[in-house]
């Protein structure tokens, strides 16, 4: 058994295979493990949750597996609660239960809640109400703008302040690139400085134009979807927020709490200062 490196884009399929063969987790641009990995053989790699299902299937069969969940995504999921909710944690449900059901498995909500942060933090935002009658499949979620992505699903408590979130993760995610490519290396500290202006009630009209316009600059263009997944989550936290990010471009914050919401560690040098350091 090995152990990559503490590092958010390590656990990125083709950064476990060049782990595994070359010693270094950076993502690999090009073919995908299934087709090349470790050694430039073909590589399985698994998550936590295909290997639950393969437990599942083993000790009932592949016909009870399929008879749960919907007929597009049939089976279970399992789904990271967090935030406002009295029992976060880990939970396993049927693909298809819907949301309200699952924070009822959680034992209901702590407080009033802002918005659902959905998919983790290369996910999406979306406002509170727009869950209410949505399910957890991949196309319901992604018709209320969110994503299933990595089975995350936080409600943020409405008593902080969501900017300062955006500021917090945007800033962490920017110091946990490769440092490959000039999206990850120069455009996510770029945006996470301009939210930081922002969060301090600091930025101007013209500085918020400027983040907008950064977004575009970085998806699609990357060695790997790290950037694109930061860009989706600021652009739909600021799209979400609208209301919030007005305010703290005329210098006040709506927040009743200076808590934070999101775990976020201890953040690393950004940009990083040699490709791939930290990775061996």
């Amino acid at each position: 058994m090995i152990q990559p490196p503490s590092r958010y884009v390590a656990s990125e399929e083709s950064a476990l295979a060049h782990w595994a063969g070359d010693g270094i987790a950076t993502p690999v641009s090009g073919d995908r493990p299934f087709m090349r990995g470790v050694n430039g053989r073909p590589t399985a790699v698994h998550n936590v949750e295909t290997l639950a299902h393969i437990g599942l299937i083993a000790r009932f069969g592949g016909d009870w597996f399929a008879s749960l969940g919907s007929p597009a995504a049939p089976g279970t999921s399992l789904v990271s609660v967090g935030g406002a909710v009295h029992s976060a944690g880990v939970i396993e449900i049927a693909t298809g239960t819907p949301i309200t059901e699952i924070i009822k498995r959680c034992n209901g909500f702590s407080s009033e809640v802002a918005a659902f942060l959905t998919g983790g933090y290369g996910g999406a935002w979306v406002a509170a109400t727009a869950l209410n009658s949505s399910s957890w499949t991949p196309e319901s979620i992604a018709e209320a703008g969110g994503v299933i992505g990595a089975g995350v699903l936080w409600a943020l408590d409405a008593r902080n302040c969501p900017i300062r979130e955006l500021e917090r993760v945007a800033t962490w995610m920017a110091g946990e690139s490769a440092g490959q490519c000039g999206p990850c290396r120069f455009g996510l500290p770029a945006i996470a400085s301009d939210l930081d202006l922002l969060s301090r009630h600091s930025a101007q009209v013209g500085d918020f134009h400027r983040i907008n316009g950064r977004l575009p600059l970085v998806t699609q263009r990357g060695g790997c979807k790290h950037p694109d997944g930061v860009a989706r989550f600021v652009s739909t936290g600021l799209h979400v927020f609208h209301e919030e990010v007005a305010h703290h471009l005329h210098g006040h914050c709506s927040a009743q709490s200076n808590a934070t919401s999101l775990p976020v560690p201890a953040g690393r040098k950004s940009p990083v200062s040699r490709t791939g350091k930290d990775f061996k």
